[in-house]
């Protein structure tokens, strides 16, 4: 993993979390993200703020919904994988 850029790290993380993550019960397909940003940020060895920007760019290129700060909806999982193997969505 320590090869990979900061943004293919966060997306590794958040496919392997994944399979842990708790419904959420109030949004249909979203998963409650239990882990905080800023513990985002240290698992893969960068900062909060790269943690929010890249978790954003995800949002806006349709990798990923964040209906609110506390949960998430992965919405293209072969996007996600392509960019946790560096080849980016372009």
């Amino acid at each position: 993993m320590s090869q990979k850029n900061c943004v293919a790290r966060i997306a590794w993380l958040l496919l392997r979390i994944r399979p842990h993550l708790p419904a959420d019960p109030k949004r249909p397909g979203a998963l409650r993200l239990q882990l905080p940003r800023a513990d985002i940020a240290d698992h893969v060895g960068t900062s909060l703020e790269t943690v929010c920007r890249t978790l954003a760019e995800f949002k806006a290129k349709k990798v990923i919904d964040l209906p609110n700060r506390k949960t998430i909806k992965f919405t293209d999982l072969e996007g996600l994988a392509r960019i946790s193997n560096g080849r980016g969505l372009d």
